[in-house]
This record gives structure tokens, C-alpha cells and sequence, in this order.
């Protein structure tokens, strides 16, 4: 890190923030984030599986959210706190970590604790969801990470592709059966923004296809987007407004009727693709 101390850090990344478009938070946010992402990366890739926002950079190399958290599943039954103990005891990297919170298990399994990310007198927080054995995972890619700020390196992780990582979130919609029952907008977004994107259509269609079935969570032949209508959109069109503050859209011309029909066209397609099997 090139910086002589943490207010040469803290005025980088003012003027990172400004040229981003992003609030100085998120800027802090996704800058540590993918620190600590490196520091990992460097010490053993071969451990994890990275999910969320930074498989999202990686296979569209550009940011449309910013980045809030570390998504991690393990590939070889590896603890993350044992884990994390041993890079934290490293010495030579100029920002050091500090197990901020012991992991607390969701009712799915996901280990979830934060890692402060010191620097000076510097101190962010960062969270990490953990998945111990995630077995979804039905290609595991070795990417670059895409820079974001001025001063990045280029790293690589291990990464679902990007046809499983699309198929994962139209997976989360079409298990969703009312409005009443649904809860990540983003989804939304996310789809509107990638799908059409650089990959096979055939095997996005397979994994969308093989998720369904061993998620096991609906049966395909329930599948129906008829909720996915303006009652829909009227009815849910502040839950998409405070999703787009939350996870801050980079791209705020994104209107929630667009995204809405967008997704459900595309879902449409793949439940065609499903009664043809």
C-alpha cells in the first residue's frame, strides 16, 4: 500500500469517492473489503469460494452496487475463524485485522462475523457471511479481480460462474410464489443489469434448471410469474426505493417496473425451457 500514513489514505480516498460517485462510507467500505479480499487471495486462495458482490465485479468487471461485505464458502471444510487467526497473526502487510464479532449462525448455516481492517488510526469493519461446505457450486472459476480505485493490483480468487451466479438469483425469484412472500429487490436490479452479459446462455440455462431441482425449495412445475404485475410493483415500489438507498444502485435510472418485467421475461423463457425437458 503506497501511502506514508493513514490521512494520506483518508484524503486518497476523498478523492476515490468523488471520481467513484459513491459515498465516502461505501468508498471505505469496498476499499477494505478488497484488502482484506487480497490478503486472503495471497495467503491461500485454494481455501474459499468467493459469492456475493465481488463474484459480481469479477464477471462483470465493472461495479453496479458497492460493495458492503466478503462472501465466502469453503472448499475443503476449513473454519473461518481458525482461518482468519492465522492470517491475522501475519506480519508484513500494512493493514492488519482484528476479529471484531464471533460468528453468528443463521437459520441457513451461514456464519456471519465482522474483521476490523486497521490502517493508522483507521479502523473499518468489514463483514464476512461464511458458508462451511457450500455444495451448490457447479464451476469454480480462477478470475481476476477487476481494479476499482488508482492504485489496485490485480489478484485472482475462486469464483462461481458467472452463468451460476445469474441462475442463483433467478433461482431466489422463482421460488418466490406472492408478493407478500418476497424479500431481495436487488435481485431485481441485479438481473436487469447483468443478464445479456458475456457468458453461455445454454449453461445458464442448465444450472437454473439443476438449482431448482436440488435446492428443492419449489417444484418446478409451480413456478408462476403471474404475481409479477403493476399490482405487484404498486404495491412493493417503496420496498425497491429503500432497497436502492440500502444498497446504493450505482445506477439510478433503473426504474422498478423495468426491472420487474425484465426479470419476469427472463424467467418466463427458462420455465418454457423447463416444461421442454
Amino acid at each position: 500500500m503506497e501511502f506514508r500514513n493513514s490521512d494520506q489514505l483518508k484524503s486518497y480516498l476523498k478523492t476515490e469517492a468523488s471520481r467513484l460517485g459513491t459515498t465516502i462510507n461505501n468508498t471505505y467500505n469496498t476499499f477494505f473489503a478488497r484488502t482484506l479480499l487480497e490478503s486472503i487471495a495471497e495467503y491461500n486462495y485454494g481455501y474459499f469460494v468467493v459469492k456475493g458482490s465481488f463474484s459480481q465485479l469479477v464477471h462483470s468487471g465493472k461495479l453496479y452496487r458497492p460493495v458492503t461485505d466478503i462472501d465466502l464458502s469453503s472448499t475443503n471444510g476449513v473454519k473461518a475463524v481458525d482461518f482468519f487467526h492465522e492470517l491475522l497473526g501475519r506480519r508484513g502487510n500494512p493493514v492488519t485485522y482484528e476479529i471484531n464479532r464471533r460468528p453468528k449462525i443463521t437459520s441457513n448455516g451461514v456464519h456471519n462475523f465482522s474483521v476490523y481492517c486497521c490502517y493508522g488510526n483507521i479502523k473499518h469493519s468489514i463483514g464476512i457471511d461464511f458458508m462451511p461446505d457450500y455444495k451448490p457450486t457447479y464451476e469454480v472459476q480462477y478470475k481476476p479481480v477487476p481494479t476499482i480505485f488508482t492504485k489496485d493490483k490485480k489478484f485472482y480468487i475462486n469464483t462461481p460462474s458467472y452463468e451460476e451466479y445469474l441462475a442463483e438469483k433467478l433461482c431466489i425469484v422463482a421460488e418466490t410464489t406472492s408478493a407478500d412472500s418476497i424479500y431481495r429487490f436487488k435481485d431485481f436490479y441485479d438481473i436487469y443489469k447483468l443478464h445479456g452479459g458475456e457468458y453461455d446462455y445454454d449453461k445458464f440455462s442448465i444450472y437454473f434448471q439443476r438449482m431448482i431441482s436440488d435446492r428443492k425449495r419449489i417444484n418446478p412445475s409451480d413456478i408462476d410469474v403471474s404475481f409479477l404485475n403493476k399490482d405487484f410493483i404498486n404495491k412493493c415500489s417503496h420496498l425497491w426505493e429503500s432497497s436502492k438507498r440500502h444498497f446504493k444502485f450505482l445506477d439510478d435510472t433503473v426504474e422498478f417496473d423495468e426491472a420487474v418485467f425484465y426479470t419476469k421475461g427472463v424467467l418466463t423463457d427458462q420455465i418454457l425451457k423447463l416444461k421442454r425437458r
